[in-house]
């Protein structure tokens, strides 16, 4: 689900809905779907390797088409960060998230 303290009005609402809906499962993972800045860090604790789907990631933000690609970049700035975040974890892409609970 989106991270709780994303300043995107409909991110937060959705964020407050996954998290009761999903109230009975075993894992509740954050990610971060913008580059804003926010007043609770976001400090992810788990990754998991998308390299073999980056691509495909990145063809389906395009679907979302200009209205969310702010300034030309907002794409291309997420598959930088999955870039850092899989540089960090010794792969070419990692997806980053913050638990809620996890139950291994």
């Amino acid at each position: 689900m989106h991270f709780n303290d994303d300043y995107n009005q409909d991110h937060v609402a959705a964020h407050t809905l996954c998290k009761t809906a999903a109230r009975h499962c075993k894992n509740l993972l954050m990610y971060q779907s913008n580059g804003y800045q926010l007043s609770i860090p976001y400090y992810p604790s788990i990754f998991l390797d998308i390299s073999e789907f980056a691509s495909k990631k990145y063809e389906a933000l395009k679907n979302y088409g200009n209205q969310h690609n702010r300034f030309g970049k907002l794409f291309e700035i997420v598959m930088e960060r999955n870039k850092i975040w899989g540089y960090a974890n010794k792969v070419e892409y990692a997806e980053s998230f913050v638990p809620i609970k996890t139950l291994m």
